[in-house]
């Protein structure tokens, strides 16, 4: 069976609140049976994140006007540089925000894909899942060790790999290694932006400072870009290698097709009903029903 809840989350589920499914299964003990397919990031806020970046790359340019008419003598009023500076810490406090709230989402995401490399049939992981949570918070680990998970999810989704395999060794595409870069270059020069904005005496050195907030927005958004084009690849990925393998069959909660889960439920039960039709079917079917409930067997 593959879980995953509408748009492959697994948040919006009978058993309520986030991963409700994976504790129904826990609960059931049907884990090593079921496959939870990654969420999809959410798209609102990685749409707001990206619009964040470029507005905050336009207020950047603003800024920097303004700063350079002070620095070749021309006329600023005090309401126009008090706007200059709102509008600056506002976007930073929207960036904020918007960044906290998407990196948590992706980060159960990626999680979550980590771990289904298991339940999609590799033998053996290089790091423990937990290292797909924690790695993000080790400085230095950090700037290496999510990468080379994200290398393995992607190996291990690979549909082509037999249904029991071990991770191999190859490639993977441009697009994981420019994400990686642009994520890296975008927080060094957003911590370079930061420490030269915090240590300016002199107009020429806050426009110094906006110079590189600029170049680190810019850079910021594309990073948020290949980051989506990242999680809908691996979705993708995974999805195929599930249903490329019969020995991972199943329904994929929130994802297959509706009428068709529906039409198939209506097949059972008509067959269903014509079997108790006949009076001994009727009785082992009664036995096994009480069976069931005595063992709790759901």
């Amino acid at each position: 069976m593959v879980a995953g809840g509408p748009s492959g989350t697994g948040l919006s589920s009978p058993a309520g609140g986030p991963d409700g499914l994976v504790r129904l299964a826990d609960e059931l003990g049907i884990t090593e049976r079921v496959t939870f397919l990654p969420p999809q990031s959410r798209a609102e806020l990685a749409t707001l994140f990206q619009a964040a970046d470029l507005v905050a790359v336009v207020f950047d340019v603003s800024y920097h006007h303004v700063i350079h008419r002070l620095i070749a003598g021309k006329f600023v009023s005090q309401g126009d540089a008090q706007a200059a500076d709102d509008r600056q810490s506002a976007i930073a406090w929207a960036q904020l925000a918007l960044f906290l709230a998407t990196g948590a989402f992706f980060i159960v995401w990626f999680h979550r894909a980590y771990r289904n490399l298991r339940q999609l049939g590799i033998s053996s992981l290089r790091f423990g899942t937990k290292w797909a949570v924690g790695a993000w918070f080790v400085p230095f680990l950090n700037l290496v060790r999510p990468k080379a998970i994200a290398n393995d999810i992607w190996r291990g989704s690979d549909p082509a790999l037999p249904e029991r395999s071990s991770l191999n060794a190859g490639s993977v595409p441009w697009f994981i290694n420019a994400w990686w870069a642009a994520f890296i270059l975008a927080a060094i020069v957003s911590r370079i932006a930061f420490q030269t904005g915090q240590n300016a005496k002199t107009l020429s050195a806050l426009g110094t400072a906006t110079n590189f907030s600029t170049v680190a927005d810019a850079v910021d958004f594309v990073a948020a870009l290949l980051a989506a084009v990242v999680v809908y690849q691996i979705f993708a990925r995974q999805r195929a290698r599930q249903a490329n393998e019969p020995g991972f069959g199943g329904a994929v909660i929130g994802l297959t097709n509706a009428p068709e889960q529906r039409r198939r439920r209506d097949d059972e039960h008509d067959a269903s009903a014509a079997l108790r039709d006949h009076p001994l079917e009727r009785l082992l079917g009664d036995e096994e029903s009480a069976f069931q409930v005595r063992g709790h067997d759901v």
